[in-house]
């Protein structure tokens, strides 16, 4: 029993460093997805001649800032699960 134990203690940390980096990666590329719809937005106003929505690029702030403190507590435990591994 203590065996096995000592064996699930020694992968929790690799297994949550693991988790960290999803976490991190899925992060990023969803601010990446968001930069790219910001920028379709804007160059189709200005091939359009109108100006870009504010009340729309708002809202894709406000979802990239939330996206931001994500993945800047995700890099957080990122950096615990290192300082933790042996």
């Amino acid at each position: 029993m203590s065996i096995v134990l000592l064996a699930l203690l020694s992968t929790a940390p690799a297994n949550h460093e693991a988790r960290a980096l999803a976490q991190v990666e899925k992060q990023a590329l969803t601010l990446q997805e968001i930069a790219k719809r910001i920028e379709v937005q804007t160059e189709a106003s200005r091939h359009a001649g109108r100006p870009v929505g504010l009340a729309l690029l708002q809202s894709d702030l406000a979802e990239l800032e939330s996206h931001l403190q994500r993945l800047e507590s995700a890099l957080e435990e990122l950096q615990k699960s290192r300082k933790a591994a042996p």
